[in-house]
């Protein structure tokens, strides 16, 4: 949307909401990485690192706003960790893609004449 020209009121409101939502949803403090298991397997985990690069949540319960897993059987869990190794190191629960889209926010509020609020 911030590639429209000329955004309408509409357009505006929905990228100030997009990044509004990104802000108060990042993840900081953490990274993933990949321990070896005693089979040889590669097995993902969360760890603590404050100079981790920003992450968000694949996916977000939308009445508590909180990251959540789930297995095959759809029942959410609150950790990596929780989940079955194949869901676990099978799928990319983690991303780091809206960096892009708030680095450009600030180009686009300029492009626009727009005011941060």
């Amino acid at each position: 949307m911030m590639d429209i020209p000329h955004p309408s009121k509409k357009i505006i409101a929905s990228v100030e909401g997009a990044v509004s939502w990104l802000e108060n949803h990042k993840i900081e403090g953490v990274k993933l990485e990949n321990e070896k298991l005693e089979n040889g397997k590669n097995n993902r985990i969360v760890v603590q690192d404050q100079h981790a690069p920003t992450l968000w949540g694949r996916f977000c319960d939308l009445e508590t706003g909180k990251i959540f897993f789930c297995d095959r059987d759809g029942i959410k869990k609150s950790t990596l960790a929780e989940l079955g190794y194949n869901r676990r190191n099978g799928y990319n629960w983690y991303t780091n893609k809206p960096t892009e889209i708030l680095q450009k926010y600030p180009e686009w509020l300029a492009k626009n004449k727009l005011i941060k609020k």
